[in-house]
């Protein structure tokens, strides 16, 4: 997976006080000049927690031996992590003004580390495992870059499989190169082609370890040296904040999610001098801890507080019409996040609002392409800021521990980011380390494993959180050796509704007709209360039929659509066919009701429900709609 560039990669060292620094060429404590910090694209720095650091040792100590793990990282307290494209989780492991490696998680196989050649020296003299030894012969090539050849390997640790990764060292034990392992110990040693070790990074073209001082940072002196930097940030955000509000002239409101990048900008409106109301939305996916940080925020700070709720059961209830929420299908956010927020908003803010929210340029493409101020089509009513746009993860958590604000306790555990318990954006690896921690996630898995069993998906689908994807990527299939054909029945829903509209126009009396049918018989009360929003509804229960817009639709599911010519005639026709799609298949995530100006829709038994008398027929309410997004992503796969 290649790189993205969302913005300037900001992250340099100062070798004298061996502490990060952000953006500044000179260091604050000591004013001796920064040395960018090589690291791949978006180049969003964050922390190592505790959690991550034990996991580094201990994948560190499993492939090379024991005590390698806490050599490399030297007992550092300021080491960071950076995520890199990959197919699931890839951080490097910044420390002493350098890359020292990469922790790696591959699906099927679990976590690695990739060591580089100049921090591997570290610990190579207390390493027992994870090693080749080769020929004389074969040492220069294998410093310039030369994989090492299986016919020049004498000797290798016990237990070594292809994909290692493996340290190559000369009979005097001098590292030569780190990489990859291409077939097992015992072929290794066996055979008389072919190489044994791919390297990755080799004497000839390894970063030089930086010539740091030896001391161990505190974060307290990464806070000191970054003031000035921080300073700025704080001070551009504070005017772009009291700019905004100004110029909106709204009530003022921070869209509050429980994670860093929210308190950070909840407190920078405080900074403002603005006293906002704090909105929280919450999916009925949430971990506890996240529900608790909001009241938190909202006592420590004696500010109003909107809450509104979106059950577990509810999104349970949607899963068989949907399937699995996924990365390339991501209607759980309509539900159970997009929609109640519109609900809240419409409510609590009917002349609008503006939210200032914790989004980030280098956190997605999408984020970065946003700019500080949009609206999103599925919030109506909604004016978004983001005061943090071009702050990195660095700035962030330098800003919250020089404040010393409380953070969600998930951070500490592993996780990069807060979102739901079940997000099908998340990493495999922290969905391994989710479904563990918490109860919701065993029901979920419940439904995951008839799903499966329904559409007879192979046992890697469940195993390796499959469900993320409706269409799943080659290179995930190729890793877990899996055939796409035996995957595409994940996409299809059991409880799906299809129409289907036969060829050709009619003409008729007064212009053109047109027929279709839907796949199953509709219920008609429901479909005559939701017709109304095109226009007057004719409907007598027991004759199994029901007008509207001079077309006719029946019990059974046939409908019969006139119009005075084509134009008409294809509107009409994907008008009535969205409505009774909606109707049929509403899961009551009240995004509509947001957009409506009267106040004629309301959610009744978690379905949609007209008020005739205040129904105008504006169709403002057409908009997004995750039944629609639904039935565009069925047409679309298939």
């Amino acid at each position: 997976m290649g790189a993205v560039r969302l913005g300037k990669i900001l992250l340099r060292w100062c070798w004298s006080c061996n502490i990060p620094i952000v953006a500044s060429k000179t260091c604050h404590i000591c004013s001796n000049d920064t040395v960018e910090v090589s690291i791949t694209p978006p180049g969003d720095a964050r922390p190592a927690f505790r959690a991550d650091l034990d996991l580094i040792e201990s994948v560190i100590d499993r492939q090379f031996g024991e005590g390698c793990g806490k050599l490399l990282l030297n007992e550092r307290s300021v080491i960071l992590l950076n995520k890199a494209p990959d197919l699931d989780r890839m951080d490097e492991v910044i420390l002493d003004g350098g890359v020292t490696g990469a922790l790696r998680f591959v699906p099927g196989k679990g976590f690695s580390f990739l060591p580089r050649l100049g921090f591997a020296n570290r610990f190579v003299k207390c390493a027992t495992k994870g090693r080749i030894f080769v020929d004389d012969g074969a040492i220069e090539s294998i410093k310039k870059g030369a994989s090492a050849l299986a016919i020049g390997i004498l000797k290798v640790d016990d237990l070594i499989e292809k994909g290692d990764e493996i340290l190559v060292l000369s009979k005097a034990n001098q590292l030569l190169a780190t990489g990859r392992a291409t077939m097992n110990g015992n072929e290794m040693l066996q055979a008389n082609r072919g190489p044994g070790v791919k390297s990755r990074w080799c004497v000839a073209k390894s970063p030089a370890v930086p010539e740091v001082a030896d001391k161990d940072p505190s974060w307290e002196e990464v806070i000191e040296a970054n003031q000035p930097e921080m300073d700025r940030m704080i001070s551009k955000s504070v005017s772009f904040i009291r700019k905004t509000v100004d110029i909106q002239n709204l009530p003022v409101a921070v869209a509050f999610s429980g994670g860093k990048d929210s308190l950070v900008t909840l407190y920078l409106v405080l900074e403002a001098g603005v006293k906002p109301t704090l909105m929280f939305t919450d999916t009925g996916l949430e971990f506890p801890e996240t529900i608790d940080q909001v009241q938190i925020a909202a006592d420590r700070n004696e500010l109003d507080l909107l809450v509104e709720h979106a059950s577990f059961e509810h999104f349970c209830n949607a899963l068989p019409l949907f399937g699995p929420p996924a990365r390339d299908f991501r209607w759980c956010c309509k539900t159970n996040k997009l929609g109640p927020t519109s609900r809240q908003i419409a409510r609590n803010f009917p002349n609008g609002v503006l939210s200032f929210i914790g989004q980030r340029r280098y956190e997605s493409e999408s984020r970065a392409k946003h700019g500080r101020i949009w609206r999103n089509p599925w919030v109506p009513g909604q004016v978004a800021a983001s005061p943090i746009q071009d702050w990195t993860a660095l700035h962030i958590w330098i800003y919250i521990f020089g404040n010393d604000l409380e953070y969600n306790p998930w951070y500490d555990r592993g996780l990069e980011r807060i979102g739901c318990f079940l997000c099908p954006a998340a990493d495999i690896a922290e969905l391994d380390t989710i479904k563990t921690q918490t109860d919701k996630f065993k029901k979920f898995a419940k439904f995951l494993t008839e799903w499966a069993e329904k559409r007879n998906l192979p046992e890697g689908w469940l195993e390796n959180h499959l469900w993320r994807w409706k269409k799943i990527p080659k290179g995930i299939l190729e890793l877990l050796d899996l055939d796409e054909s035996e995957m595409h029945s994940s996409t299809e829903s059991p409880e799906g509704l299809n129409f289907t509209l036969a060829k050709g126009y009619v003409p008729c009396t007064g212009g053109l007709s047109a027929e279709g049918a839907f796949s199953r018989p509709i219920n008609l009360s429901q479909a005559a209360n939701v017709l109304q929003i095109l226009g007057a509804v004719s409907h007598t229960p027991n004759e199994g039929m029901l007008s509207v817009l001079d077309s006719i639709v029946f019990q059974e599911g046939a409908v019969v659509v006139k119009g005075k010519d084509e134009a008409q005639l294809e509107m009409r026709t994907r008008d009535i066919r969205e409505m009774i799609f909606r109707s049929e298949l509403c899961v009551g995530c009240g995004v509509c009701i947001g957009r409506c100006p009267t106040g004629a829709l309301e959610l009744v038994n978690d379905k949609i429900f007209v008020d005739k008398e205040k129904c105008t027929h504006c169709h403002k309410c057409f908009g997004p709609c995750p039944v629609i997004d639904f039935r565009t992503h069925q047409e679309f796969n298939h």
